[in-house]
Parts: structure tokens; sequence; C-alpha cells
């Protein structure tokens, strides 16, 4: 605690110089932090879909419902049967009119596994139901209708209702099931759901629990989303389906998917990283400066208390209670800055997650500001050098 007193009363004589300080860290911490949590965003949305992007195939978008009348198995429009792996479908769109209020309902359906690894990111509730129950569960975004946990959503066509689990933040981003071509890196695969959706309400469910309803799920999709793997194929071969498929609906390869979203990250490293790390440059160097000259200014003070007993560590400490003041200061007005930014949406509606990585990485700037904060204290802070300048002898 006398360290703490210590450094409050020296830093009051360089009160501009640490006020500077503190906004340069507080600027390089939110930089940093600003990028992490965009690479989380991609890094969340890229995850459901890591391992299926690594394989060779194709996500594809089928206009075509088995309730058409023209309808025609999506295998007999690959060229090569014996060269297709896997056909999986990862959800499909449902969309329906309750007739007791108008409500417009969209219910995007989607295979238990990938359900599972998707990344809701929740104003209230949860994912899953606590409990096992006939009665299915899901997930809703915001709505003018004011549904929420522990809600019913009623189908009386079917008679029956959905229960409400949880309720996503807005803006928000779910995977995406509409009808367009994904055409760039891993967010084109995801559709973002604003405030004001008009009278939709979006509700997202796993297979297992929209299988509760006993509706056909074959008989009331109105898109489907699938990825097609290959074993083994060559070139020509996945020209041509890429072709054929696009006839029939929209299709990208999922090689094309990996390397945008890839691109993307990188150039936001690209980007950033430089600016941050020249901007942290110059807060080392002010660290050091600072340091050094408020070590050089108590010089007599110090030699006064090396002469009443005080070790060289213990005024090293009082200059290291300097720099972990600044510290916790700069973390404290970064901290207040992101929570403004969530309290508003601002954090939803820019794309940005914070993880355990934003903590890690605003640690490891600290701690190496810490020591550099060190360094020339340890350097100046001399018994020989201090006692010298008052005149006596060590």
């Amino acid at each position: 605690m006398i360290y703490i007193k210590m450094a409050l009363k020296s830093m009051r004589s360089f009160k501009m110089r640490y006020v500077i300080l503190i906004i340069q860290i507080t600027a390089v911490l939110f930089a940093l932090n600003f990028v992490v949590a965009s690479i989380n965003n991609q890094y969340s949305q890229y995850l459901p879909y890591e391992e299926m992007l690594s394989k060779k195939g194709f996500y594809f978008t089928d206009i075509q419902t088995t309730t058409d009348d023209n309808y025609i198995p999506l295998e007999s429009v690959l060229s090569d049967k014996a060269s297709i792996f896997e056909i999986r479908s990862l959800g499909y769109a449902y969309d329906m009119i309750s007739p007791t209020d108008y409500k417009a309902i969209t219910i995007y359906i989607y295979e238990d596994e990938f359900y599972e690894k998707l990344n809701f990111s929740l104003q209230s509730g949860k994912k899953n139901a606590d409990n096992v129950s006939k009665t299915p569960s899901a997930v809703i975004t915001q709505n003018v209708h004011n549904i929420g946990v522990g809600d019913y959503i009623k189908m009386p066509e079917y008679n029956q209702e959905i229960h409400v689990c949880g309720v996503m933040t807005a803006p928000t981003y779910i995977a995406n099931q509409t009808r367009h071509k994904y055409n760039g890196d891993v967010s084109t695969l995801y559709q973002k759901i604003a405030t004001d959706n008009g009278n939709t309400v979006f509700v997202l469910m796993s297979q297992s629990e929209f299988s509760k309803l006993g509706i056909p799920l074959e008989e009331t999709i109105s898109v489907s989303n699938k990825i097609i793997f290959y074993d083994d194929v060559d070139i020509a071969t996945i020209e041509k389906d890429l072709a054929n498929l696009n006839e029939r609906g929209y299709c990208t390869e999922l090689s094309q998917i990996k390397k945008a979203t890839t691109d993307n990250i990188n150039s936001i490293l690209f980007k950033y990283i430089p600016l941050i790390a020249a901007v942290l440059i110059v807060v080392l160097y002010g660290v050091v400066n600072y340091s050094a000259i408020q070590a050089m200014s108590k010089a007599k003070i110090n030699g006064v208390f090396f002469l009443c007993g005080m070790t060289q560590k213990q005024c090293v400490a009082t200059s290291a209670a300097n720099t972990a003041i600044v510290l916790i200061i700069s973390v404290i007005l970064n901290a207040l800055i992101f929570l403004m930014l969530t309290i508003t949406n601002a954090v939803h509606t820019v794309g940005l997650v914070f993880d355990a990585y934003n903590i890690v990485v605003t640690a490891a700037i600290i701690l190496i500001i810490f020591a550099f904060g060190l360094i020339m204290p340890t350097l100046l802070i001399n018994k020989k050098r201090i006692v010298s300048t008052l005149g006596g002898r060590a």
C-alpha cells in the first residue's frame, strides 16, 4: 500500500504526461481487442463449417422441392454418381402464417449436429431447453410481437405449438436458408437479422425438435441447403457438375468459400496489425521515457530513502507501482468503452465477438508494457549513483 501512495504522489508532478500515456495505452488495447473480436466473429461463423469446407465438394442451395411437379432427384443431376461420397442436408426453410394473429413465421430447421455447432448470440434464455419434452423448443429472433423466453408459438394448422427457450440479440446473424449464390467468404452463408423484421418471427430449431411437430419435412420445405461431398473426382467432373447444379439452384465450391474466408481474416491482420504495432512502439517508448524521467527526478529522494535503510528493490517497486496504476486505469477505460458498445448494441451491429482470446492478448500486451516500464528504473536506481548525488560516498 505504501508503494501505491508514493507512486500516486510522484505522478502528480507529471499529470499531463501520464494522461497522454493512459490515452495511448487505452487506444492500443481498444484497437487490438477490436481486431481480435473481428477475427473471433469470422472464426465463430467459420467453426460450424470448418470440417466441411476442408473437403472436396459443393455448397448447394436447391430451389426445387419434392412437392414440385417437375422435381428431379438431385443425384440425377450429377454426372458421376460413383464419385459422390455424401449428400448432406444442412438445413431447410419453412414459411407459414399464423391465421389467428397473422404472424409471419419462418422456421429454419438445421441438421442436429450442425445446430449444436452454431454459435447463437442470445439476449436471454438458452440455446436448448433444460428438460426434454414432447413440445419442441426453439430459439427465436427479437420481434414486434414481444414473444419471449417461456412463450409458445402456436401452429393451429397442425394443432401444435413451439416453446421458446431463447431469444437472440438484435441485430444478429443466423445460418442462411435463403435462395442466393454464396460466392464470398463464410459470412455470406449467414443472414443478418435486423431489429425491425416487420411482422416476421424467425424460429431456429434442430431437425429432432422439428420432428416433434409431426410435420412431414419433405412436404413443407421451401428451400433446402445441401453439402455435396466427393470421394475422388477429376476437375472435368467438378466443372460439369458445377454447371448443372447452377442451372437448378445456386452452387459454390467449398474450397472457394474456405479460401475467401482465410483471405478475409488475413486482410484484417495485414490492415490493422502494422498500425497497432506502430502505436505500441510509441507507447513503449513513452513508458520507458516517462519511467526514466521519473527515476532521475527522484534521485535525491531515493538517496534519502537509501540512507534511511530503503533497498534498491523497494525503490524500483515504487516505479513499478506507477506503471501498474497507469495500466489499471487504461484497462478500466477500455472495458468501459466496450461495455458501452455492448449496451448500445454497437458490438452486434459491427459484428464483434469477445472471448478468452481477448483476455489473453490484453494480458500479454499489459505484461509487455509493464516489463518495459521497469527497464529504466532498474538501470537508473543504483545505490552508488543515487548516494553520490547527495555528496556522500557509497
